[in-house]
């Protein structure tokens, strides 16, 4: 039996809404993947951006962005996302560096 995810903090009409299962017993969640995986993604680039300029960088919300240097980050900022919204400790941000 897969758990289910209620998240607390959404209004009653927004959970009335989305109160279908995606497949799986999960309440859709989808909005606050989005909003937390952006977020993420954007505090990541800021840091690399700031500490390696010349580094190009490509995320899996925000695409690439060019660089002078052949060395490129790779992010995902939060793989496990279906855990991460319900509370779940298995997710993880994914962090390469490649030439």
């Amino acid at each position: 039996m897969q758990p289910r995810c209620r998240p607390d903090h959404r209004d009653r009409s927004d959970r009335r809404a989305n109160a279908r299962a995606d497949g799986g017993g999960y309440r859709n969640t989808q909005w606050l993947r989005s909003a937390a995986d952006r977020d993420a993604e954007q505090f990541l680039r800021g840091l690399i951006a700031e500490t390696y300029p010349e580094h190009g960088i490509i995320g899996e919300e925000f695409g690439a962005q060019s660089a002078a240097s052949s060395l490129k980050w790779v992010i995902d900022p939060i793989d496990g996302t279906k855990s991460f919204t319900c509370g779940v400790p298995l997710y993880a941000c994914l962090l390469a560096l490649v030439d």
